[in-house]
Order: C-alpha cells, then structure tokens, then sequence
C-alpha cells in the first residue's frame, strides 16, 4: 500500500510541476513514477504529453506507443500518434 500511496502523492506533484510550466522537473518524477509502475499509464501518457509540447516527436510517438501496448484501446492516443506521424518531419518509429 505504501507503493501505492507514493505513486499518487509522485502523480500529483509532477502534475503540479507541468502546470507550473517546469516539464523538466515533471518528466523526473514521471520516470520515477515509471521505475516504480513501469505500466503506468497516466506517467506514460503525460510524458507524450510533455514531449509533444517540448516538440520532440520521436520522444512523444514512443511514449504514445507504450501507452498503446499497455492499453490498446487509448483511440485518443492513437489519433494523437497518427496526428503526429502525419503532421511532422519524423517518419520512421
């Protein structure tokens, strides 16, 4: 339980962190939050997240990818994937 309760207060704090702007702060404790729960998908989708707007495609498409392989039924993040597949210079995952 106590892996649990750190993973929420971990959670809450990187969201924080990306509100405020400081995505750098918020992606360690994404990673974090991933080193503990490698299947957690609020971590991986907010790590696309970040990287999409940090404009570093490569970086989101993979974290998008993982989501998807985690949870096939993610349609939003599917789109979101061929969004940025179509819509960008990268064209090789």
């Amino acid at each position: 339980m106590k892996n649990k309760n750190e993973i929420i207060e971990l959670t809450k704090n990187a969201e924080n962190l990306a509100e405020q702007g400081d995505l750098e702060a918020a992606i360690i404790l994404f990673e974090e939050i991933l080193s503990k729960e490698s299947n957690n998908l609020n971590a991986l989708q907010s790590l696309g997240n970040i990287y999409y707007h940090q404009n570093k495609i490569a970086k989101a498409i993979t974290y998008y990818l993982k989501t998807i392989i985690v949870q096939p039924d993610q349609h939003d993040i599917i789109m979101s994937i061929c969004y940025l597949y179509n819509n960008s210079k990268f064209h090789a995952v």
